[in-house]
């Protein structure tokens, strides 16, 4: 976590979010203008025991706006919603969890079996927290197949480029694996997990692309490239978890999440 690659990950992770937001935004935003688990041999099949991303101070302060959204929400008399008020206090209980866990790995302390377990299923449990924003007054979902796929885009800067007006489009695409290393019970393992894909390009301003049209291009071959830095930590190799496992380094042990 030292390293360069790892803090353009980190630069990566913090762009696809803001790209998310700006999406999410764009009829608010005023905008700029110039004039997870595997690993191991097939022999054994361990019980994946996974890794929180020893970020402390960022899980805290997730928790603490959390924290400050639903106290304002109460004290306004706009949380009246007995499932929002316990998807709020699911959210903040996560992230005391992952502060937690993430404090105890940075002092070497020993997980309990049930922390595993909450690490097992952390993806389930953001996944039903991120869907309770997506479902209607009967529990239905509201939602479209475009608005189910994660891969967004949003213009946020127009100006002149030769002869044509230009767009700026912030992107984020499908979820990349990343495959980390990192110490259990005295060995190193190989934990997969994923993390965010960031795209950043011009289009014409006539051309603006929509979110349809943006996941239409990821899924054509070849798809878009990502920004040039990116290559300090994505691979340019294609391959499977399987073939990815084949090749790792004999001594470690397979694992993680």
């Amino acid at each position: 976590m030292q390293g360069q690659a790892w803090t353009d990950k980190q630069l990566n992770t913090a762009l696809g979010s803001w790209a998310e937001l700006r999406h999410d935004t764009i009829l608010y935003a005023k905008q700029s203008v110039v004039a997870e688990c595997g690993g191991g041999p097939e022999e054994e099949k361990p019980h994946p025991q996974g890794y929180v991303e020893p970020e402390v101070m960022v899980y805290w302060r997730l928790g603490l706006l959390a924290r400050q959204l639903r106290d304002g929400l109460q004290e306004r008399g706009l949380l009246q919603d007995e499932s929002l008020q316990q998807a709020c206090s699911e959210l903040i209980s996560l992230l005391e969890f992952l502060q937690r866990v993430a404090l105890k790995e940075l002092s070497n302390q020993a997980l309990t079996q049930e922390e595993y377990d909450t690490i097992e299923y952390y993806g389930a449990k953001l996944a039903d927290l991120n869907l309770y924003t997506k479902r209607g007054a009967e529990g239905d979902e509201i939602t479209s197949m475009t608005d189910k796929d994660m891969a967004v885009v949003a213009d946020v800067h127009t100006g002149v480029m030769g002869d044509a007006y230009m767009a700026l489009e912030e992107a984020v695409g499908h979820a990349n694996e990343v495959y980390v290393v990192y110490p259990l019970g005295g060995k190193l393992l190989l934990g997969r997990g994923a993390v965010f894909s960031y795209y950043e390009f011009t289009q014409p301003v006539a051309e603006r692309l929509t979110d349809e049209k943006w996941q239409e291009q990821l899924d054509a071959k070849p798809g878009p490239q990502p920004p040039e830095w990116t290559s300090s930590f994505l691979s340019s190799k294609s391959g499977t978890g399987e073939e990815v496992q084949f090749q790792s380094l004999p001594s470690f042990t397979g694992g993680g999440c």
